[in-house]
């Protein structure tokens, strides 16, 4: 039997975390616990439309470990919003960071195996973000 891949791990815990209703809530209070300046980028958001953002975001970082990075339009749309909005390269260690431990929390199969799923696909897509 083939072990399942990096890409196979993530996406199954992906969906376990988003059956929990407070994966994006214990994530932004990680993310947001992180840096003062992490805490008052979200001082004014709507957190609803924040969460849809991220939902996104998560796919299309997913999607486009699978490709080339640099195909991935509104992978390249999101990295050029965060460079205009002057988001500094250490916060997307802290998105990191923030994102592996609620992983850890919010899902009930998180093992070794996940969080290195997460950890390729994650530092793939980050390294691309903070490359912009």
């Amino acid at each position: 039997m083939n072990e399942p891949s990096s890409q196979d791990l993530l996406n199954a815990s992906l969906r376990r975390c988003l059956d929990n209703s407070q994966f994006f809530p214990i994530f932004y209070e990680y993310f947001q616990q992180s840096s003062p300046e992490v805490a008052d980028l979200f001082a004014k958001t709507d957190m609803n439309r924040l969460n849809n953002m991220m939902q996104s975001s998560l796919y299309r970082i997913i999607a486009a470990s699978e490709s080339n990075w640099e195909s991935d339009q509104d992978l390249v749309k999101i990295a050029e919003s965060h460079k205009n909005m002057n988001i500094k390269s250490e916060f997307y260690k802290y998105w990191e960071l923030s994102l592996l431990a609620t992983v850890a929390e919010c899902d009930p199969e998180y093992n070794e195996q996940t969080r290195m799923a997460w950890k390729d696909i994650l530092s793939r897509g980050i390294g691309f973000m903070a490359s912009y």
